[in-house]
């Protein structure tokens, strides 16, 4: 007799175990360790989804087993190193394994998978057999230990053997590059397109994570171009559904190296993997928004502590958080690349109140007039439209968008096209004649030889903005912006100064992120601390403290409520302030209780979640 240990897909906290089944003897050969299953549970046997974990040949459970109602598919998608990485980030976060793996395994296509079986007959055997005698199980191409075991994947070499993985920073080089393909990239890419290179050299898989389909778009363009003899497996939501799928299941054979996406391609199977490179770590899009809410840095952090690649977060800014890595000495600091030159404007204006307060200075023209006899010219502004009236204290205030810039500035160069970038308008890349290019923040288009100027207009509305992470967001699209002039290039900073124009100045954004870590360390504020939120009935919230046995070391801050949707009851929303030291063990006693409140006769359940990590409170949309 064959017992499976199966994974069951279920949002109830108190199924978040496995549970045994009988294997079927019509089923033994295609249930495998990872298969994708039918199982029959509670004692009306609804048909429920679930995974094989493991499989044994005897049950530790003494009474009378249940069967496998059927396998799914012929590839099994739980890859060995996914289920260890979910299982770990479901922990840490308090949340439920299955909600992870719904993150890491798309749905399935069975047409896809059918065809993909047919152009991959032998490597889909290997898949979907049991090992042979003392062979452990593996659920990809790569030797790996059984679901529930041991290290990601089996070096490659004695030399894998000796090295030490790296955690660092790396600065990525300023301007564009153009392929042979015709396509303009961001240098960055070009950076991410080496520390690829070199992983194949040594037979590695590599994982890069970027903010949006956008940035996926480019790199996998990039990629396919430099290594055309390469399968570049695309996750993100800029495919169809059966891509997606199709990529999966090149990365989870191995039949992929290079796998690029966004937020889930962190949890892609990857047989060898070598590195993961995670680009611009503080874009507010690598914010989980389902549960268990786990931001992507903190995922990557996990899997490689358990595979023991090579980290890389590769972005021009640094985030607060990852300054924290920095200074504890976790992520080491890369050197930095050559940068433009960056003219704050605030020291042109001196003391006159009149220059100050015009929001496009004399500097900014007179850089951007020398700048169009040789190149286009960059300005990123704060919104897009034409103009939008806010109340302040001072009374109502009139703010410029893209529409109105492109006014303003055509009017003063009457003889030079302007091009107008935003969400909406999305341009890819410019020529590299002489034009104005006016983007918002994250839409700015790529300049084949880098942007002779770039000018950055409503700084000071952009860092006035409310919310913990609106400077931080600030300087990192200032970054984003300047990185994209040539490197003989000039950058205009107009509406503040202080630090955060001394960052930009010096190309040094830890002058920023070291202090800010500082002050929101003696505030209690994260990075520096851990938040967790519980949600309860109203006047529900001392019962779940007084019974959770949470550390000592967590802080109860505020306990507020909070009106629920229309038919719904209030919410009582207590937030607590965790230490990473107690991050652990308070993780598993807000768990422990989430499952006691949702279990038990009916008369004793209570409502109860939990969102780790919570900082919603301190962003402001």
């Amino acid at each position: 007799m064959k017992v499976a240990s199966v994974c069951i897909d279920s949002p109830l906290p108190h199924l978040d175990r496995l549970f045994e089944y009988e294997v079927p003897d019509e089923l033994a050969q295609q249930a495998v360790v990872g298969a994708r299953v039918k199982v029959p549970f509670g004692f009306r046997r609804r048909q429920l989804d679930g995974y094989i974990v493991s499989l044994a040949p005897t049950a530790s459970f003494e009474g009378q087993l249940q069967q496998l109602s059927k396998v799914v598919g012929r590839i099994p998608p739980l890859d060995a190193a996914v289920w260890r990485l979910a299982r770990a980030v479901a922990d840490r976060q308090a949340g439920i394994v299955s909600d992870v793996l719904r993150l890491a395994i798309p749905t399935r296509h069975a047409r896809t998978e059918t065809a993909w079986v047919k152009a991959h007959p032998e490597i889909a055997l290997a898949l979907s057999q049991e090992p042979a005698d003392g062979q452990e199980h593996s659920t990809s191409g790569s030797p790996q230990r059984d679901v529930t075991s041991g290290s990601e994947s089996a070096p490659t070499s004695d030399a894998d053997t000796a090295r030490r993985p790296a955690r660092i920073h790396q600065r990525p080089h300023v301007g564009c590059d153009f392929m042979a393909n015709g396509l303009v990239v961001s240098a960055w890419v070009t950076d991410v397109v080496e520390r690829v290179r070199a992983q194949l050299a040594r037979g590695r898989t590599t994982i890069v994570a970027v903010p949006d389909f956008r940035d996926v778009a480019q790199l996998a363009a990039a990629l396919t171009e430099r290594f055309p003899d390469e399968t570049v497996a695309r996750l993100d939501a800029g495919i169809d559904d059966d891509a997606r799928y199709r990529s999966f299941l090149d990365s989870l054979a191995g039949c992929s190296r290079i796998i690029v996406g966004t937020r889930t391609a962190i949890y892609a199977p990857a047989p060898d993997l070598g590195e993961i490179i995670l680009v611009d770590d503080g874009d507010p899009s690598f914010r989980e928004p389902h549960a268990p809410y786990a931001h992507v840095r903190d995922v990557a952090l996990i899997r490689q502590q358990q595979s023991g690649a090579d980290l890389t977060f590769l972005a021009h800014s640094r985030s607060v958080a990852l300054e924290r890595l920095v200074e504890i000495g976790y992520v080491q600091a890369g050197p930095v690349p050559p940068h433009p030159h960056v003219i704050p404007a605030a020291a042109v204006w001196g003391d006159d109140p009149l220059l100050s307060a015009a929001r496009i200075p004399e500097i900014a023209y007179a850089v951007a007039r020398q700048a169009l006899r040789s190149g286009p010219v960059l300005i990123q502004v704060a919104r897009a439209g034409y103009q939008r009236e806010v109340e302040t204290e001072q009374g109502t205030r009139t703010l410029a968008g893209a529409g109105r810039t492109a006014d303003e500035l055509g009017r003063a160069f009457a003889e030079t096209p302007v091009i107008v970038a935003t969400g909406d308008q999305v341009r890819d890349q410019v020529g590299d004649t002489p034009a104005l290019v006016i983007a918002t923040a994250g839409a700015e288009p790529r300049c084949r030889n880098g942007y002779q100027a770039v000018l950055l207009l409503d700084a000071l509305s952009v860092v006035s903005r409310e919310g913990l992470f609106a400077s931080e967001d600030a300087l990192r699209h200032w970054f984003n912006a300047a990185a994209l002039a040539a490197p003989d290039g000039q950058v205009v900073l107009t509406g503040v100064d202080g630090r955060l124009a001394r960052a930009l100045i010096t190309w040094s954004p830890e002058v920023f992120s070291s202090a800010e870590l500082a002050e929101r360390a003696s505030l209690g504020f994260p990075p520096a601390v851990r938040f967790f939120s519980i949600v309860t009935d109203p006047g529900g919230t001392g019962h779940v403290l007084e019974h959770a046995g949470l550390p000592t070391e967590v802080q109860v801050l505020s306990t507020e409520l909070e009106p629920g949707a229309p038919g719904e009851p209030d919410d009582e929303v207590t937030l607590l302030r965790v230490p990473y030291s107690a991050g652990e063990a308070a993780a598993k006693a807000l768990k422990a209780a989430v499952v006691r409140a949702t279990t038990g006769p009916a008369k004793r359940q209570h409502r109860l979640r939990v969102h780790a990590d919570d900082l919603r409170r301190f962003i402001t949309q």
